[in-house]
């Protein structure tokens, strides 16, 4: 994925929306987040956006104070004219998975961007990450995600390494190979009818952004536009606890310092699903055959020349 990081260009891709903006729903999917449930109300609302084009959903499933906060703050920016709805169910059926569903039962944009209760996002990250759009295959657009405290410790640190690696290393060379790749779920922005086409959202697994990804599988890539900051987990007990890779859920989202503006993903919608997905037993037979190439490249690497270095050359 390196290699094919390094090696192929970066596509050129649209820097503005051309006509009049479409009607976009920001869903925020909260469960007991009362530390940071005001801040992410507050960039929400703060979005450059027109606001009769401009919905935003908070789908609330929290049993705690994060309600009543949460009820506050959206009272203060309705009266200021934001069009915030305050969705809040009775039991958490399907968990994040099914606030998602039911929020986009009552959606009314034509595109969806999700953003869990610890991301920190930008003013123009609408304005970012609509212009891909303009190609009508594209049906997902994914941003990286930055860091509000990845100096803290070893372990904000290695977090931090490691999704830099996912975002700007293989989901980038997937994108420019042509490859699929899968939504993060959060920090993404989906068009509606691709969602609808691929059944919705599901709660049958953990990883609704996956299967969703899956069921709408094609081509994917990173296209080039922002990098949404959030908090990573400081210690090994919020690893835990945290809905970050490694971790076992907790809430609906793990918390976020801006940095340079990395890449965005998409995927297209409609086309074939990858060759290698289509049979297990085909796949298996691909592995094999690598494996035997792979034997027989190392044993004529293996080669020394009589008192000197190792003499490499390639296999047949």
């Amino acid at each position: 994925l390196l290699w094919r990081r390094l090696r192929r260009p970066p596509m050129e891709l649209p820097e503005r929306w051309i006509g009049e903006l479409p009607r976009v729903t920001v869903q925020l999917p909260v469960y007991n987040e009362a530390n940071v449930i005001g801040r992410l109300i507050d960039r929400a609302c703060s979005l450059d956006y027109p606001s009769d084009r401009l919905e935003i959903q908070l789908l609330d499933d929290s049993t705690d104070e994060t309600t009543a906060i949460a009820a506050a703050r959206v009272a203060a920016w309705r009266r200021r004219g934001r069009r915030i709805e305050h969705i809040c169910r009775s039991t958490r059926v399907g968990y994040k998975a099914g606030a998602l569903s039911q929020g986009l039962r009552r959606a009314r944009g034509d595109f969806l961007l999700v953003l869990d209760a610890d991301f920190v996002p930008e003013p123009d990250l609408l304005r970012r990450l609509l212009p891909p759009f303009t190609d009508a295959r594209v049906g997902m657009v994914q941003a990286a995600w930055g860091y509000l405290n990845e100096s803290d410790n070893w372990l904000t640190r290695a977090q931090a390494l490691l999704l830099d690696a996912h975002f700007h290393i293989e989901q980038e060379a997937r994108f420019r190979s042509g490859l699929f790749f899968n939504s993060n779920g959060t920090a993404g922005m989906w068009r509606r009818e691709c969602v609808e086409e691929a059944g919705g959202w599901r709660a049958t697994t953990l990883t609704e952004d996956l299967d969703l990804s899956y069921r709408r599988r094609g081509p994917a890539g990173t296209l080039g536009s922002g990098r949404r900051p959030n908090r990573a987990p400081p210690s090994s007990e919020h690893l835990a606890k945290s809905a970050w890779p490694g971790g076992q859920g907790g809430g609906y989202g793990s918390p976020a310092r801006p940095r340079r503006p990395p890449r965005n993903a998409a995927s297209r919608c409609g086309a074939e699903r990858p060759r290698v997905l289509r049979s297990r037993a085909r796949l298996a037979s691909c592995l094999a055959a690598r494996a035997e190439r792979l034997r027989s490249h190392v044993a004529v690497r293996g080669v020394r020349g009589a008192g000197g270095p190792p003499a490499w050359r390639s296999a047949p």
